[in-house]
């Protein structure tokens, strides 16, 4: 769910269309019998695309060897297999140093990394650039989900005590949700907090939302004729 995964999957399935492949989408959503699910689809399709950490890598290991064309999107590589990622250190090194030339010191990261492989590069990488600075640090706060809501609630706690410098978000609907929180409190931003997202969805443009556009679209495409 949520504007980042409808997009990459409507770049898959539109590639797909064109190259006369018929698709079919099994949601996961953290289901302990996930491993399961995936085994029982394989034996049903000619190939399959695995985004995020939906299995474990012994599996992935398991299905190439029987001969199953796999490629893997926005997770750690696998020996042998194709794998489609963004260029997630680049990029969160230059949005930290935007953020820090804006004279952010005290940086909070709004997101799970162990959630999503992708989010742990951008973590990683944010916080190279901080050690670099002196006098900057940075907090991160795990969310169960990365939503509007999980947003809201952490600006709420945040504006109970000492609000950071930044809020550096997982992506643009946590963003939104803290940009929202902020905003029922009176607090201005970015004069008062600086808040960043990531992915560039449509909604984050009509808010002046700073983020990182990701190629959404072109990650599906790209697995899609990965997968051809």
């Amino acid at each position: 769910s949520g504007p980042y995964y409808a997009e990459v999957v409507l770049g898959y399935e539109s590639v797909a269309a064109d190259l006369g492949r018929s698709v079919l989408i099994l949601s996961t959503h953290g289901r302990p019998a996930a491993p399961a699910m995936v085994e029982e689809m394989a034996d049903r399709c000619d190939g399959m695309v695995v985004m995020g950490r939906t299995v474990p890598d012994s599996l992935l290991e398991r299905l190439h060897t029987r001969g199953m064309p796999l490629v893997l999107l926005a997770r750690p590589q696998v020996e042998g297999i194709d794998s489609v990622k963004a260029d997630n250190t680049g990029s969160a090194e230059q949005l930290a140093a935007h953020v820090l030339a804006q004279g952010a010191r005290r940086l909070t990261l709004v997101g799970d990394p162990a959630m999503a492989p992708d989010l742990g590069e951008r973590w990683a990488a944010v916080g190279r650039v901080a050690a670099e600075q002196p006098g900057t640090t940075v907090t991160t706060v795990a969310t169960p989900v990365f939503d509007e809501a999980a947003g809201r609630a952490v600006a709420r706690t945040a504006l109970a005590g000492t609000l950071p410098d930044a809020f550096v978000c997982a992506n643009d609907e946590v963003a939104l949700g803290v940009l929202s929180a902020l905003g029922l409190a009176g607090v201005d931003v970015p004069d008062q907090v600086l808040v960043t997202g990531w992915d560039d969805i449509m909604a984050a443009r009509y808010a002046g939302l700073t983020t990182v556009r990701q190629p959404m679209r072109e990650l599906g495409g790209t697995a899609a004729r990965l997968l051809d």
